[in-house]
């Protein structure tokens, strides 16, 4: 019976075979935010460096904000990676007091910012109803 790690050495096609094993699989992983509390609202600054706008995505479904991005390849040719290629994504609970038809986004040098504006008055405290 020979032992179950008998040979550790690997030649190039043994490596690229290693990682083509992980080439079609999607790996989610977190964005990193910072929120701050502005004059009427709030701004979320999501870190996404070396992704284009066109691979971002940005819903808000009930009381939850969802940022998914996707870096892709940029070159066939890598020989060597530290950057996490693949799918991306955050989801952020909102609180009631915001008003989630006044986000808006932009994109600047890989930081997506995220501003959210405070309900009025009277989408917070309600109205009173006359009754006939």
């Amino acid at each position: 019976m020979r032992p179950q790690f008998y040979d550790m050495k690997m030649n190039e096609n043994d490596i690229k075979e290693f990682f083509n094993l992980f080439e079609n699989k999607k790996i989610v992983n977190n964005i990193s935010i910072q929120q701050y509390a502005i004059e009427n609202g709030i701004e979320i600054d999501a870190y996404l460096p070396g992704i284009e706008k066109e691979n971002i995505e940005l819903t808000v479904l009930g009381n939850v904000l969802t940022i998914k991005a996707e870096r892709k390849r940029d070159r066939e040719t890598m020989t060597y990676q530290e950057i996490a290629l693949g799918e991306f994504k955050r989801s952020i609970v909102l609180k009631d007091f915001l008003d989630k038809n006044s986000i808006s986004s932009k994109l600047k040098n890989g930081v997506l910012t995220i501003r959210i504006n405070n309900k009025s008055k009277e989408q917070v405290e309600g109205k009173k109803i006359v009754i006939d």
